[in-house]
């Protein structure tokens, strides 16, 4: 027997599913300019670092 709530699960990852998808149209002079800003993600700012290397609160 499915529940409501197994109902709304399935609804709820298919859309997320559906919402993951992304279409980029470009222009053939500007697919080589995004590739290489994907290829090459700035640098983690010190905002970042500090998050990433403090004790999270459960170990603390």
């Amino acid at each position: 027997m499915v529940t409501k709530h197994d109902e709304d699960e399935a609804w709820m990852g298919a859309a997320d599913a559906f919402l993951d998808q992304r279409v980029f149209r470009l222009a053939s002079e500007h697919f080589d300019a995004f590739a290489q800003a994907l290829d090459s993600p700035p640098e983690p700012g010190p905002k970042l670092k500090r998050l990433l290397t403090r004790t999270p609160p459960w170990k603390r």
